[in-house]
């Protein structure tokens, strides 16, 4: 009885054991694969979106801001709601899109706050959308008069 009750806990500690260290060897593996496509440009940190890409964003965005002025005005809770999912995934976008431009330049990083900021509201159900949208549009223009076309990436 002892023996076996021994022989139970001997394996119970080999098995615990052996998970440990299979969960070790998946966390190393995923840190080197993660260090290893970041080496290699593949990581979100490495990657370099050009102002051009952006500012494209930018303004697609802001038109399809403009194309939501129709559900703003819509009263019925469908066209509430859809307004509602759309400016949801227009602030996403919004966001990654903040994410991307602070490696710009700061005279491109200036303009391009305040688009992305102006961007927010366009892209919303917000009565102040359209205005918004202009601002969108004076930003931009703004920055490609005043300033460079590719900013110094910044170290």
């Amino acid at each position: 009885m002892k023996r076996t009750l021994l022989f139970l806990l001997l394996l119970t500690f080999v098995i615990f054991a052996a998970i440990g260290c299979q969960s070790q060897q998946q966390q190393q593996q995923q840190t080197q694969a993660k260090n290893s496509s970041a080496a290699k440009g593949g990581g979100a940190g490495a990657s370099k979106t050009t102002v051009a890409e952006v500012v494209n964003s930018i303004k697609a965005l802001e038109k399809q801001g403009r194309e939501m002025e129709e559900l703003r005005k819509t009263h019925d809770s469908g066209g509430a709601g859809e307004c509602a999912v759309l400016m949801k995934k227009h602030g996403e976008t919004v966001a990654a899109l903040q994410k991307q431009i602070r490696t710009f330049s700061r005279e491109h990083r200036n303009y391009l706050v305040t688009a992305l900021t102006e961007l927010e509201v366009c892209a919303s159900c917000s009565t102040a959308a359209m205005g918004a949208c202009d601002n969108v549009n004076n930003s931009i223009e703004e920055m490609q008069k005043n300033v460079e076309s590719e900013p110094k990436q910044q170290q």
